[in-house]
């Protein structure tokens, strides 16, 4: 009987010893671009013996159950034709005291630099960390060329670089997607302290580019935490979508803390469109996408055309939403430009919700329509902004935010600041067509100090054409040519058009400058100069959405209730910051 169980247990031993996954580590040694020479005898070595990172990749592939590490030493790697990964593996570069990484992995002049995917089966994880990986290129058309991912179960980007790398095309017809980084079918994509910059995409004739710094598809979830996508470009005489970032029926995209900025979409065609200087994203309408962002900055990004004949869609500086919904919190739109619409942000049509809570948008151009923001509605569009400043904004009409719609969406301004916005034609705070007029919806908002520039135009803190809904606690410096519905108590309007009652000053003090994720793209906000003040703890119900949830914070992220007139009641006040004395 014992020898029955001393069997038993040396079979046991023997099988979980042989189920059990080996994990190596492969220390590249020599920055040659040589193969390795007997893949799969567990050796990084190329025919003299060096161990190259092409032989290391190789060997980590060989066996799809392990979790192999590939640890470069060195600081500079030339592949001269694109490095395949099939098997789950971390790529780990050389740093310094510092932190930072002094490892580059570039491309050869013509090739994409890494291609992952095993083609049959999903790959459990991959990790890239610590790296330069730059200066991969491909011609004639092309997914890309700095990273191609496909398939991956955890694909995990940390403290890296990826940057110039380029995607060209004159070949009619083409499509180019993703210049530095291309990731489809995935289901956890995380880039961490990683910077995507310097990457584009260039296309003559009937081309259509999308995403020059990073191109997403079908993935679950793709989340940036304390990055940046800056400085890329996509040009072309046809289409341009998304400058710096392009995400297609992504269930979860997601921004902790991270900036989008100098990035620029640009069309020279008769016919071509430009759309999502900073970002673009959009789903089919079927799948469920989401943008979720907290502290994302959108500086300086561009949607433009230099012909000004051009019959396409430029829309969307610094945002361009299409079918997804958002919730985006504590975050600035600073200095975006459209050449048409949208300078700050464009919502496009979509029977989706918004939550847009404590950001601000300031410093924007739209060449039509909606300088800081432009809603593009319909039913069952949902807009919610509470806690936010739209100022200082640019736009043909609408100079703060326009509105649009074909047929009667929800908009829902709470507590949100409209000033000192330009228009050259109509609506300096806002402008709104018939249908979207009668879907807005203002309470405890500030609406003033706004202009329209044109001697003909129309509405200098608004225009709507069909009746506006105060209810409760606004202030509106002036109503000219703005058709508001019956008003509710508690409201401050002004009139310019009558003398008895005139232009109203909220009695507001200097800008804030709030650089609280740093000093790129602040936020800007408008306090009450002091406790005389009509903007001071005149809201009498408490600070909260229109279901009852309770705003504790204002723009400047203090608390959003404050005995402002020192009265021994605290009290709220009317507009996006809350006055402290």
């Amino acid at each position: 009987m014992k020898s029955f169980y001393l069997v038993c247990f040396f079979f046991s031993l023997s099988l979980s010893l042989s189920l059990s996954v080996y994990s190596a580590t492969y220390t590249v040694s020599s920055n040659l671009d040589n193969s390795d020479s007997n893949v799969g005898d567990g050796i990084c070595a190329d025919y003299n013996g060096n161990c190259t990172l092409r032989a290391a990749v190789e060997e980590a592939n060989f066996d799809f159950s392990s979790h192999d590490t590939v640890s470069l030493a060195g600081t500079f790697y030339i592949v001269n034709s694109e490095l395949q990964i099939t098997s789950p593996m971390d790529i780990i570069g050389l740093v310094y005291n510092s932190g930072a990484s002094t490892t580059e992995i570039r491309g050869g002049g013509q090739n994409r630099v890494l291609y992952i995917n095993n083609n049959t089966q999903a790959i459990p994880e991959i990790n890239l960390d610590t790296l330069y990986i730059g200066q991969g290129s491909l011609v004639g058309s092309g997914e890309g060329a700095c990273i191609y991912a496909e398939n991956i179960l955890d694909f995990r980007i940390k403290e890296t670089q990826i940057f110039y790398c380029e995607l060209t095309s004159s070949d009619d017809g083409q499509v180019l997607k993703g210049a530095g980084v291309f990731v489809k079918d995935s289901e956890n994509v995380s880039f961490e302290n990683t910077e995507i910059f310097y990457n584009k995409i260039i296309g003559d004739y009937h081309i259509e580019g999308f995403g020059a710094g990073a191109y997403f598809e079908d993935n679950q979830t793709v989340i940036f935490k304390d990055s940046k996508v800056h400085i890329n470009f996509l040009s072309s005489v046809f289409n341009a979508f998304g400058g710096g970032i392009y995400s297609e029926n992504n269930n979860l995209i997601k921004f902790e803390e991270s900036y989008v900025g100098y990035n620029a979409v640009l069309t020279t065609g008769d016919s071509g469109s430009a759309i999502g200087g900073g970002m673009y994203a959009t789903s089919d309408g079927e799948t469920t996408s989401k943008l979720h962002a907290k502290g994302l900055r959108f500086w300086r990004n561009d949607a433009i055309t230099y012909n000004s004949s051009t019959t396409g869609s430029i829309l969307g500086g610094g945002l361009y939403l299409d079918d997804v919904s958002s919730e985006i919190y504590d975050s600035p739109f600073s200095q975006n430009t459209s050449s048409r619409d949208g300078g700050g942000v464009y919502f496009d049509e979509s029977r989706k919700s918004h939550i847009f809570m404590r950001n601000s948008v300031n410093f924007n151009i739209a060449g039509n329509s909606g300088g800081g923001i432009f809603l593009k509605a319909r039913g069952g569009f949902n807009f919610k902004a509470y806690n936010t400043t739209i100022s200082s904004n640019i736009a043909g009409s609408g100079g703060g935010l326009a509105c649009s719609a074909s047929s009667y969406p929800f908009i829902n301004l709470r507590m949100v600041t409209i000033v000192k916005n330009e228009a050259l034609y109509d609506g300096g705070g806002f402008y709104a067509d018939q249908t979207c007029s009668g879907a807005l919806v203002f309470y405890a908002s500030l609406i003033a100090k706004n202009i329209n520039v044109a001697p003909t135009g129309l509405g200098p803190d608004c225009f709507s054409s069909a009746n506006v809904k105060m209810y409760y606690y606004n202030f509106l410096g002036d109503r000219k040519d703005c058709s508001l519905s019956t008003f509710i108590s508690y409201n401050y309007i002004g009139d310019s058009t009558d003398p008895s009652v005139g232009v109203l000053d909220p009695v507001l003090g200097s800008p804030n400058n709030d650089y609280r994720y740093g000093t790129v793209g602040s936020f800007i906000s408008y306090s009450p100069m002091d406790a005389t003040s009509p903007l001071v703890d005149f809201v009498a119900s408490d600070c909260t959405t229109e279901t009852g949830f309770v705003l504790s914070k204002d723009n400047k992220f203090l608390d959003r209730k404050a005995d402002g007139d020192g009265n021994g009641v605290e009290i709220c006040d009317i507009g996006a910051v809350e006055y402290a004395p």
